[in-house]
């Protein structure tokens, strides 16, 4: 498990996150992204052995999907992927919606091996029916493969 913040530093990014609905609501996504970054600056060092750290980027590559910059996404997904702060089922769980967002980049830009390699480790970790119905009959289509692919990553 990673570290968590003292009690104030928590409260202080409650009051950004706050701010943050707002913007959310209005869809200012660059706004929403300055204020990530600032909770992230507000981390001490080292900064990504916070669990916190794990929603920043996540939520960060989120809003720059969101934004369609695919690029910046796929940093902070990859950077959200990289990080050790949790372990196990509990990093699988962390890292699913990392790896399915990943997934569809690399489905929609023709990459289908890679693409199954990101779902196969997001599968069973999301709720499929909340999720792009192309991309889940792809998963399907493939789950021989899938299975193989959870299976190395298990064993």
């Amino acid at each position: 498990m990673g570290k968590k913040v003292s009690k104030e530093l928590e409260k202080k990014f409650m009051e950004i996150d706050l701010k943050i609905e707002k913007l959310w609501e209005n869809e200012r996504w660059d706004e929403c992204i300055e204020l990530y970054l600032k909770i992230y600056d507000l981390l001490p060092e080292p900064k990504d052995e916070y669990e916190d750290v794990h929603w920043i980027y996540g939520t960060i590559g989120y809003l720059y999907a969101y934004k369609n910059d695919v690029y910046n996404a796929k940093k902070y997904y990859e950077k959200t992927l990289k990080l050790s702060v949790y372990s196990g089922k509990q990093k699988q769980e962390m890292d699913a919606g990392a790896n399915w967002y990943l997934g569809q980049f690399c489905f929609n830009e023709g990459d289908k091996q890679k693409a199954l390699e990101y779902f196969a480790k997001a599968y069973g970790f999301l709720d499929m029916n909340l999720k792009k119905k192309h991309h889940v009959e792809f998963v399907k289509e493939n789950m021989d493969k899938v299975v193989k692919m959870m299976s190395k990553k298990d064993g």
